[in-house]
């Protein structure tokens, strides 16, 4: 007999369902011996630049000398912003620098930005013991100049070798009056906000500098692959809430753990966990309101693919205490880490 996720029991105690949301509310904290990263014994890896303030400090009437100081001081990031960020050609350049200042939209939106971010002390005190422990982790890999810039809402993040670029209009809260012009859709404009930006960074970075491999195109490989991104994220962010870690709301989170054993009785009895056929699997990993995959009820959380793979990542870990977080993003047998796991959801 087919087991169907559908068939998943709904109704809890009323007790247990509010000792499990406490739990989710509270900050995730990473008790494993290899998070003992000391960072306030390793200075300072990242540089703040505000790109954003320089370039709308410029005065139309002076924009020739503005333009060619901000230049000057910005010879590196100023030619990816104009040519890789905001595609302007260079006989266009003055024309749309002017276009954005005198905007008065634009300037309501940078002054939304400086009256919600202020100095942008608060997330550096996030971001800077992120990369802090990125290098402990990561030790060969760059860590980035981080710049904030105005890009007219064409990116949530920008990256090259060096520079990671966070475009703060990107993050003024799902409720700003701008975005229901851009058709974003509800659940991605939750996260569209100042506390999830750590989060948006540090994956960010990951995705730049690091690429992880996948020996096979399984469901189980994926599966595994998008597990360690959730644990990489636990280890730089422990002071995180899971809901920010994760992207999935509190809800989401305890349909997740109450329904963890009938997720994996699914993905057997429906022959996903070693299948090849992308196209099959691939919505129990995709972003979305629910998992929009057969026999999987609309009330579900999204992603359920990412959710067992952090579970059986995080067993993996434990049961290994002697792995690095470099060794573990770089090992490539997933069915190795499933039996090492362990996992018994």
């Amino acid at each position: 007999m087919v087991y169907m996720l559908a068939k998943l029991v709904k109704k809890q105690q009323f007790l247990l369902c509010a000792f499990l949301a406490a739990l989710i509310l509270l900050p995730s904290c990473n008790t494993d011996s290899r998070d003992g990263v000391k960072v306030d014994e390793i200075p300072s890896v990242s540089e703040l630049k505000r790109f954003d303030k320089d370039f709308f400090a410029m005065k139309p009437e002076n924009i020739e000398a503005d333009l060619a100081a901000l230049k000057k001081k910005y010879p590196e990031f100023y030619p990816f912003y104009q040519i890789d960020i905001m595609g302007w050609k260079q006989e266009e350049e003055i024309k749309n620098c002017l276009l954005l200042l005198s905007d008065t939209n634009v300037l309501k939106i940078q002054d939304t930005v400086n009256q919600l971010f202020g100095d942008f002390s608060e997330e550096m005190a996030i971001l800077d013991p992120a990369f802090k422990r990125f290098a402990y982790h990561f030790p060969e890999s760059a860590t980035p100049s981080i710049i904030l810039a105005y890009t007219e809402f064409l990116f949530r993040t920008g990256t090259d070798s060096a520079m990671l670029v966070l475009p703060l209009e990107m993050y003024l809260g799902e409720n700003y009056p701008v975005y229901p012009n851009f058709n974003i859709p509800s659940y991605v404009l939750r996260r569209m906000n100042k506390a999830h930006l750590p989060t948006a960074a540090m994956s960010a970075w990951l995705d730049e500098t690091l690429e992880i491999p996948i020996a096979k195109n399984r469901f189980l490989d994926h599966m595994i692959r998008e597990g360690k991104l959730l644990y990489y994220l636990q280890s730089v962010l422990p002071e995180t809430a899971d809901s920010l870690l994760t992207g999935w709301t509190t809800d989401q989170l305890s349909w997740l753990k109450e329904n963890e054993f009938q997720m994996w009785t699914f993905y057997i009895s429906e022959n996903y966990l070693y299948s090849l056929d992308g196209a099959y699997y691939m919505p129990l990993l995709s972003d979305g309101p629910f998992t929009a995959a057969p026999n999987v009820p609309p009330g579900s959380a999204p992603r359920i693919g990412a959710y067992s793979g952090w579970q059986i990542v995080k067993r993996y870990m434990e049961e290994n205490p002697e792995l690095t977080l470099q060794e573990l993003m770089f090992e490539t047998d997933s069915d190795k880490i499933l039996k090492e796991s362990q996992y018994r959801p």
